[in-house]
This record gives C-alpha cells, structure tokens and sequence, in this order.
C-alpha cells in the first residue's frame, strides 16, 4: 500500500508515526474514507465538507484548506494510478510535542483575547512573550554568575544547556553574553540521529523562517511547513526555536550542538547513578554534551551544565525504555 507522507508518495512500511501521536493514545482525530471509481472521487466535496463539520465539532484546526487537501489526494491517486479503490485519510491532533501546546495555547487565545491570557514558559511565540520569559529566567544566569564568583572567584570556562525552544538556555546565557571568556553551548535533540526524520535540531539543521508569530530558524519542508520532529524529552520536540537564539546563532556568540535520544539516555543514567541527581531527560542532553566533550579538555576547566529540571517526571518513561 502507498502513502502520503510528509509530501512524498512511500511504502506504507517506510512510514513511521510517533507511538505518542494522540491518535493512537486516544483516538484524538478525524478520517474520511472516499470511492474511487474509474479514477473519479465520488462524492469528494461531500466528504470534505464533513471532514470539516467533524473538526469544528472537536474544535480541531485543520493545517491546511480544502482545495490543498484535494490536491494531495488527486496527487496520491493520479500518482500511484488508482482507478477503482478507496482512499483514506486521517488528521489527528498531533503528537502532544511543544509545537501542538503552542498552538493549543494560541488557538484559545485568540478566540477571547479579552477572557483569556496567553501565558508560556518558553521563549517562543510574538514579541513580548521571548522578551519576557528571557527576563524571568535570567535569574538562573545571575544565580550562576554569583555563585561561581563566591566560590571560585571567576566565571565558568562553558555553560551548557539544553535547547528546545529554548527558555532554560537563555536564562543561563543571558548574564554572560558580553563575557568573551565564556562559552556558551546550547544542545539540541538529535533524536535518533541527525540523518533521519527523528529529531529537533532546529538550530543545526534549520534555515530561516516564521513559526508562531515570530521569525527564527524552522524545521520546514519545501511548501514552508513545520515538519513533524522528535525528541525522547517532551519538552524539546519543537520545529522552531526562540527568536534570541536564532539571532546568537547568526552572531557566533552561542555553539549549537546536539545529542542524540542514546546519548541521552546514557547521560540521565550515569549522574543518576555516579551524583545521585535524577536529571529531567531534557536536561540530560546538556549532561550529555559535557560527558562526551569534557575529557577533551584540561582538567581545569569549569563547566556548569544547567538542569532545568528534576527527572521524577521521566523515571518511569526510562525503566522501561531500558527495561530496568
């Protein structure tokens, strides 16, 4: 059988589908099933309509028009020569990634501007929102600039921290920006790895472009849309990336660099055990960075990773992934 996927016509053995895509956990979505008969859609624009009809009902945006999604099912059928056979397609909310919660989140925003407040603890989203969540987490820079004085009476060689959209990196960053003697390294989810369709490096793979009201580098295909991405941390599965760290890219003053979902899943398990600190699997990836590169470098030099968060939350999620 041949599928559309991600624009192009494959084997439906070549397709692969986040198992957290909320079509699977809850039947989150919607499908229609058309005739094909001596390669006429019967009955098409009924079909869509209702397509329609079911995605209002559950209040479900669609990502695309009426006249695109034909295209695409003229184009499977023409394409694969499909002359009397039924075609089916499915839309479902998503895969729960940052991406859908910001569109979720905006959705409802703009539907009562005056009732509700857009609120997001990432650096995404149309200006003031980056401005502002960089503010408030700049505490976390400041805290690191004080501390490191009290104690060793300079700053940090490294900070490293990982990137999704990208607001626990910022806050980190933001204190030692005009701070020459400082590397800044912000780490990216390479997924199961940079050659394939499962990651979220933005920052390393992306070009420029515009995603929820702001203009940063995106993960997009050749129509401009987000590309569908992954990460084993939740909270960095993202297309886009905040608008400060695409403009620190561009500057120099911030390397970008990735690990993947293994590196990951060895580093969240090596401070767990050796430290004792659980680290939130996004976290884990700045851990990640600093086990794989710190032996190249003197014994000196002091890095500070940032945890941004504790890995109760992923405790679970990892004993069974590693069958523990």
């Amino acid at each position: 059988m041949k599928v559309l996927w991600n624009e192009e016509i494959v084997d439906e053995s070549e397709v692969k589908i986040d198992i957290e895509d909320r079509g699977y956990q809850f039947g989150d979505g919607i499908y229609e099933v058309i005739r094909i008969y001596d390669g006429y859609m019967y009955m098409e624009k009924e079909h869509l309509d209702r397509l329609w009809v079911s995605a209002e009902k559950i209040r479900m945006t669609l990502p695309f028009t009426r006249e695109e999604l034909s295209q695409r099912l003229h184009r499977l059928a023409q394409e694969v020569g499909l002359e009397n056979a039924r075609v089916y397609f499915q839309v479902t909310r998503g895969t729960a990634t940052l991406k859908d919660a910001v569109d979720s989140a905006f959705e409802e925003y703009l539907k009562d501007p005056k009732n509700f407040i857009y609120a997001i603890g990432s650096v995404v989203g149309p200006h003031p929102f980056p401005k502002m969540v960089r503010d408030f987490q700049s505490i976390i820079g400041n805290e690191i600039k004080e501390q490191t004085h009290h104690r060793f009476g300079k700053n940090p060689d490294y900070i490293v921290a990982c990137v999704g959209g990208g607001s626990n990196a910022i806050g980190a960053f933001t204190a030692f920006l005009n701070d020459s003697d400082v590397k800044l390294v912000g780490v990216e989810p390479a997924g199961h790895g940079l050659e394939t369709h499962m990651h979220s490096a933005t920052l390393t793979l992306g070009k420029p472009s515009q995603i929820h009201g702001m203009a940063c580098y995106v993960l997009e295909n050749e129509a401009g849309e987000p590309l569908p991405v992954h990460s084993i941390a939740s909270g960095l599965d993202y297309p886009g990336v905040g608008p400060q760290h695409s403009f620190l890219k561009d500057l120099g003053r911030v390397e970008y660099s990735t690990a993947t979902d293994q590196e990951c899943l060895d580093a969240f398990m090596t401070l767990s055990r050796v430290e004792g600190i659980v680290p939130a699997l996004e976290s884990s990836h700045a851990v990640a960075w600093a086990i794989r590169e710190a032996p190249k470098l003197s014994k000196e030099t002091m890095i500070v990773v940032n945890l941004s968060g504790r890995g109760d939350k992923d405790s679970d999620y990892v004993a069974e992934k590693l069958k523990l």
